[in-house]
């Protein structure tokens, strides 16, 4: 452990941009639209019900696929204090879709897979969920095409100086660490109901400014909100 610091949760209430990302491989994000144009090469050829129930199958694929893909970047199960076991529900809870979608393609489907016969779908219907379908896509390609590693804020105190941060996160495990420079009665040495935890193994004051390295430790809300800050600025 290093010296412990309390840092004031509204230097992090600042908007911030993506400094360093890794590019996901294009295929690996390209493949969903490949699965959705199945769908809609099936709703181009006068579909009968059979058809038409493949074409869901499709769309499901396609979202499945995306979803695992995220998950499979980012890790949300490691997400500290994240509600719902499944991978649409935890991305709705940190801002990232609605779950609306997925909730009724998954609700149609089961209604194909236990049918003895192939519920007949209204092809308007189905050309709807597939048009919502390449909506989630299309709102969800940045990240799933580029994985954030670090965002970072500046702000200018005036003509001479300048404070900023910068927030490192590790999708391994979620663990967050924090650099930056801040007026220094923004670093606090004991806890407040408006601080987040950072254990610091660099502390150096500069004048009015004081630089600082080291690891978030809580609380959660601290870390659910560099969460949803994170998934925003992608």
């Amino acid at each position: 452990m290093g010296q412990p610091i309390w840092l004031a949760t509204d230097l992090t209430k600042h908007s911030y941009y993506v400094i360093t990302s890794d590019l996901t491989p294009l295929e690996d994000w390209q493949q969903q639209y490949d699965i959705h144009g199945h769908a809609e090469s099936i709703l181009e050829n006068n579909p009968n019900s059979h058809d038409l129930a493949c074409a869901i199958f499709q769309l499901n694929r396609s979202i499945d696929f995306r979803e695992r893909l995220l998950n499979k970047l980012y890790n949300f199960k490691r997400i500290p204090g994240i509600y719902g076991n499944k991978h649409h529900e935890r991305m709705s809870y940190l801002g990232i879709i609605k779950p609306l979608l997925k909730s009724k393609l998954d609700k149609i489907r089961n209604n194909v897979m236990h049918s003895v016969t192939y519920p007949t779908q209204n092809i308007s219907e189905v050309a709807e969920l597939s048009e919502f379908t390449w909506y989630f896509l299309k709102s969800t390609d940045l990240i799933a095409s580029r994985a954030a590693r670090a965002l970072e804020l500046h702000r200018f105190l005036d003509d001479e100086q300048e404070e900023w941060l910068e927030v490192s996160f590790d999708p391994a495990n979620w663990d967050i660490n924090i650099r930056g420079k801040t007026l220094s009665e923004n670093i606090l040495q004991e806890n407040s109901e408006q601080t987040i935890q950072i254990d610091t193994h660099k502390l150096e004051r500069e004048d009015d400014l004081t630089y600082f390295h080291g690891k978030l430790l809580g609380p959660i809300s601290a870390k659910q909100s560099l969460m949803r800050i994170y998934f925003s600025a992608l």
